[in-house]
């Protein structure tokens, strides 16, 4: 019975319950090559001086991405290749970006206003199960010249359930412009959605109903990786499980064992705690014990 319990637990927590294929959120990068296939590449003189990126979260089945970048050459004329990674299921298959091959949907390039029809095409020695075709244009730069380029697509989770959803962002291949990104703004806007579990970057404001995370000078090595969660459906969750299990010292342990909370942030158990019934004490104790725990583990 305890492991029927906690298997019914998991089916309803577990992050990674469904997969979707692959990420496809990223930074433009520089690439090259000629022919059916392109390759990462680096630019010795073309700097992205900002970036901001906004995850609209409000979807729960689709989050829609705004990525916004200023890149200027600070060297001679050049023209360079710079694409937007994706994910294609088959990359054997040449269908255009419209007829489901893209993971991007309603997928609009623009640069300084104007948009641009891309060209996908698979790339040589993409990161393994992360992406393998990138959209691809090729953009002129005059010594000096200030380009703004704008991305925005819908993309499904990388990973869901009916109470968790995982954002993603292949950051490092920014790394690919000259010297680091001179100033990183990301937001998301969460909808009913709470921060659970950070993951990279390790903290975020919250102000005005939106997660904020800035930082200059950015030389990325990691990528983003964000976990959101939905407090009152945890709650549900837990109320249920709780229920079954018959308010059983078994149940706190189940729930510690699993992981499903306990590496959550703070916030979230607090707000987890606070749609809670009062009807359930020993479980209300138990939320407000692990969220001290968690406070108590971050202060150290």
């Amino acid at each position: 019975m305890r492991f029927a319990a906690a298997a019914g637990l998991v089916c309803a927590l577990a992050v990674c319950c469904a997969l979707a294929p692959g990420v496809a959120l990223a930074d433009d990068g520089v690439f090259c090559g000629a022919g059916g296939a392109v390759e990462l590449s680096s630019s010795s003189h073309v700097r992205m001086v900002a970036e901001e990126v906004v995850f609209d979260c409000t979807d729960p089945k689709l989050a829609h991405v705004s990525c916004l970048f200023v890149v200027v050459n600070e060297g001679p004329a050049d023209t360079l290749l710079i694409g937007f990674p994706d994910y294609w299921p088959n990359t054997q298959d040449d269908r255009s970006i419209g007829d489901g091959a893209s993971a991007l949907r309603d997928l609009l390039i623009m640069v300084d206003g104007e948009t641009i029809i891309p060209e996908a095409k698979p790339v040589v020695s993409a990161p393994a199960g992360s992406w393998n075709q990138a959209h691809v244009w090729t953009c002129t730069f005059a010594p000096g010249q200030t380009r703004v380029l704008r991305t925005e697509y819908r993309h499904v989770y990388s990973a869901t359930t009916s109470a968790s959803h995982v954002v993603d962002y292949i950051l490092k291949t920014g790394a690919t412009w000259a010297g680091p990104i001179g100033l990183v703004v990301l937001r998301i806007k969460p909808g009913e959605l709470r921060l659970k579990e950070p993951g990279y970057p390790p903290k975020w404001d919250y102000t005005d109903g939106e997660y904020h995370w800035r930082t200059t000078n950015l030389e990325p090595t990691q990528d983003i990786f964000v976990g959101m969660g939905s407090p009152r459906q945890y709650a549900d969750h837990l109320i249920g499980f709780w229920s079954h299990t018959r308010d059983s010292d078994d149940a706190r342990r189940e729930v510690r064992e699993f992981g499903f909370l306990h590496s959550s942030a703070p916030e979230f158990l607090d707000e987890v705690l606070a749609a809670l019934p009062d009807s359930l004490p020993r479980l209300r104790r138990f939320l407000e014990d692990l969220s001290a725990e968690r406070k108590a583990e971050l202060r150290r």
